[in-house]
Parts: C-alpha cells; structure tokens; sequence
C-alpha cells in the first residue's frame, strides 16, 4: 500500500491544474527585558485588528515551569497568510468552489487506484485541526492494518 499524505494535485503532477493553496510565513523575535509578552501560548487574531499577523505563539508557556523561570525574556513567534506557490510551503487548503470541484476530480482518479491511500489535509484538500489529523491517523491505519 502506498500511502500519499503530500498535495493531491502534484500526486498527478498537476495534469488536470493545479489545486490552490495557504501557508504561513513565520517571524521570530526575542524580547528581551520581559517576563512573558502574552498570557497564555497561542493568540490568535482572525480579525487582524492587532496586527496583520494571524496568530501569534509564545513558546516560553510551553516550557515547564522550573525551565521557563531561569530564562530572560521570552521568544514568540508571529505567523502571517500567504499564497505559495513551492509546494513545500503548502500548510491548508484554499476550499472554495472551483477547487473543490477540481479536488473532487482528482480525488476520484486516486480512488481507482489500487493499495493507494491519499489522505490529510493535503491530500484530502481538507482542513483538519490537528487533533482531528491525529485522529483521522489512527482511524485509518486501524482500518488499513489491522
């Protein structure tokens, strides 16, 4: 069995056009002269009126305690949308109607294909919150594996 977890479309290289997709371009900055910048790890900012960052991560939360006390400053991470265009750089689906319709077509052709499992959110064009790709995992393979 093979299993494809990578963009649909390229699977086929792209023969039928190509699927659109979103990723996040990622900037990191130390600050200094403080203890925490945020109250909890990760903000989020879906209406932008905080910056045009979409969602901001502070990793000193994610620390155990005794860790995080002995460190000065704190390092967050700001991650804004873009449009790539280098596969590797494919993060979520754009899924509006044109490229589900396009999706539906190249998720047919996959299925006539024997031992061939495409799945996660690029390869279902799906978004899939990270619980849920785990999840969806583990379903499979029980399915497939067992």
């Amino acid at each position: 069995m093979v299993i494809f977890t990578g963009p649909i479309d390229e699977y086929f290289n792209y023969d039928m056009g190509n699927l659109k997709y979103r990723g996040q371009q990622r900037e990191n900055l130390y600050i200094r002269d403080i203890e925490y910048a945020f109250p909890a790890a990760q903000i989020n900012n879906p209406s932008k009126v905080f910056g045009t960052h979409i969602r901001v991560l502070e990793w000193k939360h994610m620390m155990p305690k005794e860790y995080a006390e002995n460190i000065q400053g704190t390092v967050i991470t700001k991650e804004f949308p873009f449009t790539p265009t280098n596969p590797d750089n494919y993060e979520y689906p754009f899924p509006d109607e044109i490229n589900n319709h396009l999706y539906l077509k190249y998720e047919k052709r996959a299925k006539q294909i024997d031992k061939l499992l495409v799945c996660g959110r690029l390869g279902e064009y799906k978004y899939y919150d990270m619980d849920q790709a785990i999840a969806k995992a583990m379903t499979l393979a029980k399915k497939n594996f067992s």
